[in-house]
């Protein structure tokens, strides 16, 4: 009888459109996944894994199984999930994708021969004609699971490691912190527009260093050199911007691929207590190598990072008082 089953041509270029669609977001996922910082591969691994179970929905549909249709929208419940858990990504950027459950459900409606594609479809999963297609996608959904698992915990581990450089650079700066107290005095210094605030060691001064800054902070050669940014929260959001860790992450990889730009190398990275991120990675300008702090806070309309640097051959000398400038940036709007 399956023979004499008709669909509308509609229904057959829609089911078309989310194979090509899901392939295309199944590679790029991937591919995202192999770029991204550890606390994030496994979100995109498991992107990339459910876009191949909507293609496996699609091709169930072609097959007349409703059982795709169900699949379809585990899926997407499951991305969903992904995407606010895992990517920190709000709600209301992946509504679109939960109505479109309604939309496929339309699209089946559409009738060929005073008959709905839905109807001529059956409710079991045909593990007799389709298991080798079950054994095929699944071989490959464990596949991406199982790289994006390795890719992620392996990235995890190197953060760890550094994330200990970072305890011990933080219990080395308390224990400067005890001797220095009282041989430096630190001065609150704020953005000319009052949106941030940075403390500083005294004889740090302001200065123009960037025709977009906030402000800047600069004292001599050997000491650590500060710039503040801000972005329209509007602006990040529009590109899929949504948390401190993707702006910071967004803009280090801008800073990486800036002309003259080379030898990059993450040193760490962590969540501040405010909900600011901090990446600490070494990079070389033009010949000259520095190392930079950098930290991105969110507020209500903006995204803010501040930016501590200095040239990498004095990183270990400054370190305590780049961190110290670190977890002291703060936005006040």
């Amino acid at each position: 009888m399956e023979n004499y089953k008709e669909r509308h041509g509609c229904v057959s270029a829609w089911l078309w459109i989310v194979i090509v669609a899901n392939l295309c977001f199944c590679i790029y996922y991937f591919m995202t996944m192999l770029d991204s910082e550890s606390s994030l591969s496994f979100g995109y691994g498991l992107l990339s894994a459910l876009s191949v179970s909507l293609i496996l929905g699609a091709i169930l549909l072609m097959r007349w199984s409703r059982c795709g249709f169900y699949l379809m929208i585990v899926a997407s419940l499951l991305t969903l999930v992904v995407n606010h858990f895992l990517l920190e990504i709000e709600v209301a950027y992946s509504i679109p994708g939960i109505l479109g459950i309604l939309f496929w459900w339309a699209i089946l409606q559409i009738r060929k021969n005073g008959v709905s594609a839905w109807k001529l479809m059956d409710t079991t999963w045909d593990y007799k004609h389709c298991r080798h297609l079950y054994q095929v996608f699944l071989v490959i959904v464990l596949l991406i699971v199982l790289v994006s698992v390795f890719h992620s915990s392996n990235g995890g581990a190197v953060v760890d490691n550094q994330s200990k450089s970072y305890a011990s650079i933080g219990s080395a700066s308390k224990e400067i912190s005890e001797e220095s107290e009282n041989n430096i005095e630190w001065n609150q210094f704020l953005a000319d527009d009052k949106s941030c605030k940075i403390e500083a060691p005294a004889d740090f001064r302001k200065a123009k260093l960037n025709d977009d800054q906030l402000f800047a902070l600069i004292c001599t050669d050997y000491d650590p050199a500060f710039v503040a940014f801000s972005e329209p929260l509007k602006n990040a959001t529009a590109v899929g911007v949504n948390t401190s860790r993707q702006y910071a992450q967004v803009v280090v990889k801008n800073n990486r691929n800036a002309p003259g730009a080379e030898k990059y190398k993450k040193i760490a990275e962590r969540q501040l207590s405010n909900g600011g991120y901090v990446i600490c990675y070494d990079l070389t300008i033009d010949g000259t190598a520095f190392r930079y702090n950098l930290v991105a806070i969110k507020s209500k309309t903006a995204f803010y990072y501040g930016l501590i640097y200095c040239l990498e051959e004095y990183a270990g000398k400054v370190e305590p008082i780049m961190l110290h400038m670190v977890n002291s940036f703060q936005i006040m709007k």
